[in-house]
């Protein structure tokens, strides 16, 4: 058998959905040897990278352990394990450490982490920057940490936003641990940098100096010894390299400069590399994403990379393809694209997402057409809800919430819709428990003597425990020794 085919004894454990999977593009780039694949939206990407890497798994003998399989979003990480542990290539005793994120296999490959230890004299700050740190250092300068509001800035906001950028896209602020001089541009070459900077001066005054507060910031963290999520890519660029027999690389197509500069590291030395994305679905530029970064690969690297195009999508509707190609066809080539059919696009107004003087939502009735709440009720949660800034993202998580519908949101977006999913999964936990009329420790014992079930096997999180407290009505916790019971590991 060629390392283009797909072995007789992987094709019997695929699922029914890939009877007839096929390698695409061996003709380009044969199972063993380096390929981008770039394809639209449910083309199949992370199956395709799957097969291939199952292909080796089996037919060389590679282990999870001899591989890095990362992709841009933590969501994302585990698509190609899932894939191979359902096809019996891969199972949960071998080794996943760097099937995960970027940041992840990069911090591990270094030992990053090593030089934090969980304990240290400098105090509670030790390792990543988390918000006691962020409110320990605007406490310094006395400037404010939170806005009044969620859509509006303060001094820290707009510092942050532009600091992180600014680290994320290489430019010249603040010191670096490897990445070199010459790789390095001045933030006022940056568009969208320039414009960060002006809402700076809104918020700080023409007078202050950005470089500075990011001298601070940076005094500040190695002070006590904490650290921002871009210094794991910074250390990636020196040091170890995560294992480099097999590298698959999901989601290029939103990698930051810092990000691409690690990963482009990666490729250089990996015996065979796999790039999936699509440049044409960049959706990050604000953040810095490219689509030079995958088009443009194996220049960049000096590695023959080709590129291997798949035509199909499985999942986009005929209507959302011809959609977006109008808008993409304004900068680009828009693809050719055999797409999954026929689809709808639901149109209705909005309605009015208002807040008053104390932040509170006013927002369309559950009942009103076209309202959140009637989308979901209409069209079940295979929904998508799109708006044109954060604050009417806002305005329609306000309109969820209120409605009692559990729904996904980007990071800052929409509220802490975990805490509610996990609020959710507690009560589902303990739907089947009966507790007697008196809330106290008794609780356990009165179940226990009924022959109900120990309510030590409901065992709850400190975080659990916590949103279960502060959504219980007093009546039933005032005792607090009931919350500690429940509340201790099983």
């Amino acid at each position: 058998m060629s390392m283009s085919e797909i072995p007789d004894t992987l094709r019997q454990a695929l699922p029914a959905d890939l009877d007839d999977a096929e390698i695409a593009g061996t003709d380009t780039a044969a199972v063993d040897e380096n390929v981008r694949l770039w394809g639209p939206p449910g083309s199949g990407k992370s199956t395709q990278s799957g097969l291939r890497t199952a292909v080796r798994a089996s037919e060389e003998d590679i282990r999870p352990g001899e591989m890095t399989v990362v992709t841009y979003r933590k969501s994302l990480a585990g698509v190609v394990k899932r894939r191979l542990k359902e096809w019996g290539v891969v199972d949960d005793e071998d080794s996943f450490d760097y099937w995960t994120t970027i940041h992840a296999a990069a911090s591990r490959a270094t030992d990053f982490h090593e030089r934090f230890p969980p304990h240290d004299e400098r105090g509670e700050l030790e390792g990543m920057v988390g918000r006691k740190a962020e409110y320990r250092f605007c406490k310094k300068l006395g400037i404010s940490h939170d806005p009044s509001v969620p859509w509006e800035e303060t001094r820290w906001t707009v510092f942050t936003d532009l600091y992180q950028y600014a680290k994320n896209n290489l430019l010249d602020v603040g010191q670096y641990a490897n990445v070199p001089e010459n790789a390095q541009r001045s933030l006022e070459s940056d568009l969208v940098a320039q414009r960060k900077l002006e809402g700076f001066y809104t918020e700080w005054g023409t007078s202050a100096d950005f470089r500075a507060v990011a001298d601070a910031w940076e005094d500040f963290k190695q002070h006590y010894n904490c650290y921002d999520f871009w210094e794991q890519l910074d250390a990636a660029l020196g040091g170890s390299l995560p294992p480099m027999k097999h590298v698959v690389i999901d989601e290029y197509h939103d990698a930051t400069p810092l990000m691409a500069a690690v990963t482009e590291r990666w490729v250089r030395n990996a015996e065979t590399a796999i790039v999936a994305g699509d440049p044409d679905q960049v959706v990050n530029g604000y953040a810095g994403a490219d689509p030079g970064f995958f088009e443009e690969l194996g220049d960049r690297t000096d590695v023959d990379i080709p590129i291997v195009k798949l035509s199909r999508s499985w999942r986009c509707p005929d209507e959302h393809f011809a959609a977006a190609k109008r808008v993409l066809s304004e900068e680009r080539l828009a693809p050719d694209l055999e797409t999954a059919g026929p689809g709808k696009l639901h149109r209705h107004p909005a309605g009015h997402f208002e807040t008053d003087d104390s932040g509170e939502w006013s927002f369309p009735l559950p009942e009103q057409k076209g309202s959140p709440a009637w989308l979901y009720d209409e069209f079940s949660d295979d929904m998508l809800y799109l708006t044109r800034t954060r604050k009417q993202a806002d305005g329609v998580a306000a309109a969820l919430d209120a409605a009692g519908i559990i729904y996904q949101s980007q990071d800052t977006v929409g509220g802490d819709w975990e805490k509610r999913t996990a609020l959710l999964r507690v009560l589902n936990m303990l739907q089947e428990v009966e507790p007697p009329q008196e809330s106290t420790p008794r609780m356990v014992d009165g179940l226990t003597d009924r022959g109900e079930p120990n309510i030590h096997k409901y065992s709850l999180t400190v975080e659990e425990a916590k949103l279960l407290a502060k959504h219980s009505h007093g009546n039933f916790i005032d005792d607090r020794d009931a919350l500690r019971i429940i509340s201790q590991p099983a």
